[in-house]
């Protein structure tokens, strides 16, 4: 696998850094980003006392398509990525893929420590909507912290819909790349800078001019999550 700048082991676990999961064998290591950490309750917001933690990441990053006629069926989750198989954290749970979702969630292992941080950007403290002309931030596993701003709160991409439209502010200081995205960067969280997250990545311009993300509300809704 390609190494990207942020591809360390990190413990406890936090958001804006490398996961990977592995085809039969241990081929087709497909990288992606935590998004953030939840608990998944009988509604939206509403958490039982026993309700166990899991990582949130784009859903094609835990289940990947087939590349090169092997398809990646391990349930594991890696952080940073596989030692053979060490360094497992966590078991894939649930996977959408269509509509407004590209979420999926893993259910974190019982001695796998988290802390709901974004690398280089801070605390996730809640969750917003997002906005036309919001700043917003993402740190991804392939180019780290870029900045950008909300063109459209509810936009159309491919087979999806009710995304957010992102285009990079590449002249900002603040970036650790000349893109606002690439490959590996999937399910990055997507902050605003009074630490709400808006969305998690989804996909770039092949230009890197910009960036398509899901809606955290939507993902939450759907799949009845809270922040953990």
């Amino acid at each position: 696998m390609s190494s990207g700048p942020y591809v360390w082991k990190e413990r406890p676990l936090a958001a804006g850094i490398q996961i990977a999961v592995v085809g039969f064998g241990g081929f087709n290591i497909a990288p992606g980003t935590i998004g953030c950490f939840v608990r998944q309750g009988p509604k939206p917001g509403v958490v039982e006392a026993d309700s166990p933690p899991y990582l949130l990441t784009a859903g094609h990053v835990l289940k990947p398509q087939k590349k090169g006629g092997i398809t990646p069926i391990d349930a594991r989750v890696y952080q940073p990525e596989p030692a053979g198989w060490i360094n497992g954290v966590a078991t894939t749970s649930e996977v959408h893929y269509a509509g407004t979702l590209d979420a999926g969630i893993a259910l974190l292992d019982d001695d796998t420590k988290y802390r709901n941080y974004v690398w280089k950007i801070g605390d996730i403290k809640d969750i917003a909507d997002p906005v036309d002309g919001m700043i917003v931030q993402k740190h991804g596993r392939t180019t780290g912290r870029t900045v950008g701003r909300i063109t459209m709160s509810s936009y159309t991409y491919g087979d999806f819909h009710d995304l957010i439209q992102i285009t990079f502010d590449k002249d900002n200081p603040a970036n650790n790349a000349k893109r606002f995205g690439s490959e590996g960067d999937s399910g990055a969280p997507i902050m605003t800078g009074e630490g709400r997250l808006v969305g998690i990545l989804h996909a770039v311009d092949d230009d890197g001019s910009g960036g398509y993300a899901c809606k955290i509300r939507n993902i939450f809704n759907e799949m009845r999550l809270s922040l953990a």
